[in-house]
């Protein structure tokens, strides 16, 4: 027996916020805290004027990269910390900074495996464990306000099996 849904008629209907609809992150190119290159999975506020702050101790973000040879992640994220955090991030798993930062900051960071060639969601997870309300009447537990992205295709080092 058939089973017919009404998406032939109106696919347009129904979205869902799947990273593998995402459209492509160029590399080398800044991505603002509005772009719909990246899908603001858990632990996102809503979009503001300048930034997007995470909310509460663990936030993740996906971007989908189209790369022609195999590379290690380069990742950039410009924002600015409410008072002192510390901060992990993790890039599809692995810890690639872990650190106490407050003020403006722009980190750097490469990943720890290389990427296949290919199409591919790449993970973004930032840890906040001292994420707190700021004391204004905003309820949320703030820690990190994202302004812009970037991603970037370094070289893979030549210490790393590239026959993963």
């Amino acid at each position: 027996q058939s089973v017919s849904t009404n998406m032939g008629l109106a696919p347009l209907l129904c979205s869902f916020d799947n990273a593998g609809d995402l459209p492509l992150m160029e590399p080398g190119i800044t991505y603002y805290h509005n772009s719909k290159n990246i899908l603001f999975s858990d632990g996102w506020s809503h979009e503001e004027e300048s930034h997007r702050w995470t909310d509460g101790v663990r936030s993740s973000m996906l971007i989908k990269i189209n790369k022609s040879k195999l590379c290690a992640p380069l990742i950039n994220i410009s924002g600015s910390v409410l008072g002192m955090q510390n901060i992990e991030v993790l890039v599809d798993g692995s810890s690639v900074f872990l650190g106490d930062l407050s003020g403006d900051v722009t980190l750097t960071m490469r990943g720890k495996s290389n990427t296949d060639i290919g199409s591919n969601i790449v993970n973004i997870e930032l840890v906040l464990p001292g994420a707190h309300a700021p004391g204004n009447g905003d309820t949320r537990k703030l820690g990190f306000a994202l302004r812009s992205f970037k991603f970037e295709c370094a070289q893979p080092s030549k210490d790393t099996d590239l026959n993963h």
